[in-house]
C-alpha cells in the first residue's frame, strides 16, 4: 500500500447565520495537506486513510480529482 502526501482545495464556510455580502472579507477555498495510505485510487478520486491495520482502515478521506493541487508518493 503507498503512503502518500496529497495537497488539495477545499470549500470554505463562513459563520453560521446571515451575513452582508459587502462585509464579507474573503471566501477563497483553502489548501489542505492530507498524508496517508492510498486505499482507492481513481480517475475522479483519491481515498487515502491515516491509519491502517488488521483489513481495517481508521479516518478515512475521500479528495476529488478536481480538488488535488499535487500529490506525491512518499518512502516507507
Amino acid at each position: 500500500m503507498k503512503l502518500v502526501l496529497i495537497e488539495w482545495k477545499d470549500s470554505k464556510s463562513g459563520p453560521s447565520g446571515w451575513e452582508y455580502i459587502d462585509e464579507i472579507d474573503s471566501i477563497e477555498p483553502i489548501t489542505c495537506n492530507s498524508v496517508g495510505f492510498l486505499i482507492d485510487d481513481k480517475e475522479n478520486f483519491k481515498t487515502i486513510a491515516p491509519t491502517v491495520g488488521g483489513g481495517q482502515v481508521l479516518g478515512r478521506i475521500t479528495i476529488p480529482q478536481c480538488s488535488i493541487v499535487n500529490y506525491k508518493e512518499l518512502s516507507r
